[in-house]
């Protein structure tokens, strides 16, 4: 995983795998995001973080413009936000 913002073209879709305490932080755009074991989906919207559960995850852009997005682990973020690199919005918890 990685703090690299990437984007994502509108109706396109993405997989990752996450591993545990990993965050979405949606920059711009709006995200569906569903979960491998999770029968919810999820929309994230810019200005909004997602704590992902560990295993596959699928990206796909939800609105007519591209969704720029960070997945980083939360530790990190958590070092990054004290430093003063992450955006002091996102939830902590």
């Amino acid at each position: 995983m990685s703090s690299v913002l990437h984007y994502l073209s509108p109706s396109k879709c993405q997989t990752l795998q996450a591993v545990p305490h990993t965050q979405l932080h949606v920059v711009s755009g709006r995200l569906w995001v569903t979960m491998a074991n999770d029968t919810t989906d999820y929309f994230v919207e810019a200005g909004h973080a997602l704590v992902l559960k560990a295993g596959q995850v699928t990206l796909q852009t939800d609105s007519p413009q591209p969704a720029t997005f960070a997945v980083e682990a939360y530790e990190k973020c958590e070092a990054r936000r004290y430093a003063g690199f992450c955006a002091p919005w996102l939830p902590t918890a």
